[in-house]
């Protein structure tokens, strides 16, 4: 505690910052752990949120298969969902067209 009143106000500040900054991440974290603690529990014992909370728990939503990727970075991958991801608009900007890019060219 006496390095404490060593500090000086800016140091103190920031170091309050930090550790309010760590305090929510842990917080999140372990909302995020209890939820999916929850969520198997209540699966495993054949009840829904609702009947145990009287709430419903949103179920996670599953990612979408991949409708497109760039030949020359395989990993670069879109599922023609939301928003055009930069790789591709920028080909898209330079003429390619979009059938260019789709996995499963039929």
């Amino acid at each position: 505690m006496s390095d404490l009143k060593r500090m000086t106000v800016s140091e103190l500040d920031a170091l309050i910052a930090k550790a309010q900054s760590v305090r929510e991440e842990t917080r999140e974290k372990r909302r995020l752990e209890l939820r999916n603690e929850f969520e198997t529990r209540l699966k495993d014992e054949g009840f829904s949120a609702l009947e145990v909370l009287g709430t419903k728990v949103k179920p996670k939503p599953q990612p979408l298969p991949a409708k497109y990727a760039d030949p020359a970075h395989p990993s670069h991958t879109w599922s023609g969902k939301g928003r055009v991801p930069g790789w591709l608009q920028s080909k898209l900007d330079d003429g390619a067209p979009l059938t260019k890019f789709l996995i499963n060219k039929k």
